[in-house]
């Protein structure tokens, strides 16, 4: 009878611990503040839906590195909970074509959509507060950060006169501008 209570306190135990947990294909951990989509294991997929809750408490992140390197993943779904999408989370998604960001997205870390090949936009909710799309390159709403610049944009690209700063890798690996 205690080897039941023991193995049933240690799987209480280890999510609180950092340690992932798993739903489907999505690796996480949950926190007071929601769940942190740590990686996804279904490497094969080309279209994926992010879960707006996983065992009802709200999915509010995408970790670092989360989905990097799925090279054939097309097209990803960002549902509003998550408020937070971290660094390098799509590095190296070379299939992905587009993304949009929903308006409860606060956060975005460094190098996010670096080596998306197939990228050509990055479009952002109208009603998001903290970022802003204009034809297809992500600013921060005030327009005066350059955030990431779709790496399969082509042709020339006239910066904004009311930028006044560029984020690190904004304009990583982007061989189609001139």
């Amino acid at each position: 009878m205690k080897s039941k209570f023991l193995i049933l306190a240690l799987i209480t135990i280890i999510p609180s611990l950092g340690f992932a947990a798993v739903f489907g294909d999505f690796e996480y951990t949950p926190s007071k503040a929601g769940v942190t989509i740590t990686k996804y294991n279904g490497a094969s997929d080309t279209v994926i839906v992010i879960p707006s809750k996983i065992n009802n408490v709200p999915v509010r992140s995408i970790g670092a590195s989360a989905f990097s390197g799925l090279r054939g993943l097309a097209s990803v779904t960002i549902p509003n909970s998550v408020t937070s999408i971290g660094a390098s989370a799509f590095y190296g998604c070379s299939g992905l074509t587009s993304v949009t960001i929903p308006n409860s997205v606060t956060s975005i870390g460094v190098g996010a959509f670096s080596e998306c090949y197939g990228l050509l936009s990055i479009n952002v909710d109208q009603g998001n507060l903290s970022y802003k799309s204009v034809n297809g390159v992500l600013f921060n709403k005030a327009l005066t950060t350059i955030i990431a610049y779709p790496e399969s944009k082509f042709g020339g690209y006239e910066i904004p006169s009311s930028v006044t700063s560029i984020e690190a890798e904004a304009f990583y690996f982007c061989g189609g501008l001139t």
